[in-house]
């Protein structure tokens, strides 16, 4: 189960012998402590009992999976009977054998997933404006006065929206794009995860550099192979130079793609998750 609501289930399966693993796509405590819709007292005092709930099922359940660590720390360390890091890697079906190398390049940079505050849309939107460079925008707004406040923005004009998309179309729309930004901000987990979101590993499937956050674990795979360049996705002046320089020089660019696209075939693809998760299975 991946949700924290099913939880409870959880445990009355438990009480019925069954086997049960807990699928921690996020790291909730931290997640919740990031509401800021509510009192930072309630939220600090919501957090706490979370853990101490989910602490409570997870000595119980069978397993935890979880894609990475947090700062390097384990946060289920002692927490739970078994844990099982499985990172989300995007399959083979999906994007890896969708790249066509004769998709013209339509746009400068481009956005595939959720549209929020915390996600840097806005700040993306604002940097492209400054940049005078052309975004492909593609997903769903989280509320519609977010989506107000970014289509009012001076940079919207630059900006080609397509709303939410097809699974089977993203790769396409990926391609369409000299460069994919993953522009999160320093909020909750977002710069504290030692892997990367799907869209990240997606861009690469598809040939396509990355404008990634600065932050350590960023830096340091950005550092051993230059698949993209690190930015402070606070700083909208430095996003709009950063993607300047990126666009100045093709030839660098296209380096950038390629050696995405070879890390991903050998490496980032969910071949070499599904061998761990299919051991986990049979373990248990």
């Amino acid at each position: 189960m991946h949700d924290p609501e099913l939880i409870p289930f959880g445990l009355k399966l438990k009480r019925h012998g069954k086997k049960v693993i807990f699928d921690s796509h996020e790291n909730y405590v931290a997640q919740i402590r990031e509401k800021t819709y509510l009192n930072p007292i309630i939220r600090k005092t919501i957090a706490g009992a979370y853990k101490m709930f989910e602490t409570y099922a997870l000595k119980r359940f069978d397993a935890v999976v979880v894609p990475c660590s947090f700062d390097g720390i384990n946060i289920f360390k002692g927490r739970a009977k078994k844990v099982s890091f499985i990172a989300n890697y995007p399959t083979a079906e999906n994007f890896a054998s969708k790249y066509d190398p004769t998709i013209q390049k339509e746009f400068d940079i481009c956005y595939v997933g959720g549209l929020t505050e915390s996600r840097g849309i806005g700040n993306l939107v604002e940097a492209c404006g400054k940049a005078d460079c052309s975004l492909l925008l593609a997903g769903r707004f989280s509320d519609e006065a977010f989506e107000e406040k970014v289509k009012a923005m001076p940079g919207f004009k630059n900006v080609t929206y397509l709303g939410e998309i097809p699974n089977a179309s993203i790769a396409r729309e990926i391609q369409r794009s000299r460069i994919g930004a993953n522009p999160l901000l320093d909020v909750g987990q977002y710069h504290h995860i030692d892997t990367f979101g799907i869209k990240v590993y997606e861009y690469m499937a598809m040939g396509v550099p990355v404008l990634m956050p600065d932050y350590y674990y960023a830096r340091e795979q950005i550092a051993e192979a230059k698949f993209g360049v690190c930015v402070d996705t606070g700083d909208t002046d430095a996003m709009a130079e950063a993607i300047k320089g990126m666009l100045q020089d093709e030839r660098a660019l296209k380096e950038m793609g390629e050696i995405g696209r070879i890390l991903v075939d050998a490496r980032y693809n969910w071949k070499t998750q599904e061998e761990l998760l299919l051991g986990l299975y049979e373990g248990l």
